[in-house]
């Protein structure tokens, strides 16, 4: 198992004060969402259930990229493959080790949640029970910059907790196709199912 990558990351530290960069983006991820937002979200999950996937089609050509369509949605493995192999040796071995190292840690956590079970009295019996859920969808965004450590993250700790359908969804790039280094990375960390769209009408869908 490898777990040290030869590749150095430069670490860029933004001071926490009063009117940074930093304490601004904050300030605004803490914010109440709009009512007008709201209103778009609750509108999105309308049409989504209106409509399918045909809403996903409108979503993502009208916000993301207006070359979109309803056979650019489903990513099949022979792409995925495809995008694995395209991989160059630095970033495969950064990824490798990344899924080793974060796979290691979500085995430990998963491994120290253990079931237990206390009889109060007779007929009166309360407990834990961990298990994983069959299926999960994880949307990893890709719009501004591929966030190939966000698709590791979060597939690695399915997988570990032991869900059987990993579905990863990213939006299409300029391209309108999805990120490759990304959905290869999931695949790498233990995605079974990939899917490009809008953000919010991928996950409407769910």
């Amino acid at each position: 198992m490898q777990t040290q990558s030869s590749i150095s990351f430069p670490i860029v530290d933004y001071p926490l004060t009063e009117g940074s960069f930093v304490s601004q983006a904050l300030a605004q991820r803490l914010a109440p969402p709009s009512d007008a937002l709201e209103a778009a979200v609750r509108e999105a999950y309308s049409q989504v259930t209106a409509k399918g996937v045909q809403a996903i089609v409108e979503y993502t050509a009208k916000h993301d990229h207006p070359g979109f369509t309803k056979k650019d949605i489903f990513v099949s493995q022979e792409d995925v493959a495809s995008y694995v192999r395209s991989l160059t040796p630095a970033l495969r071995s950064a990824i490798d080790c990344a899924v080793a190292n974060v796979s290691a840690v979500n085995k430990h956590i998963a491994e120290s949640l253990t079931p237990w079970k206390l009889k109060l009295s007779d007929g009166h019996t309360v407990g834990e029970r961990v298990h994983p859920f069959e299926t999960v969808l994880l949307w990893t965004p890709a719009r501004k910059g591929p966030l190939v450590s966000t698709a590791i993250m979060l597939c690695t700790a399915a997988a570990a907790a032991g869900v059987q359908r990993i579905i990863v969804a990213t939006p299409p790039t300029h391209s309108g196709k999805p990120d490759a280094n990304t959905l290869a990375a999931a695949h790498l960390a233990g995605a079974t199912d990939f899917v490009c769209g809008n953000g919010l009408a991928v996950i409407a869908s769910a």
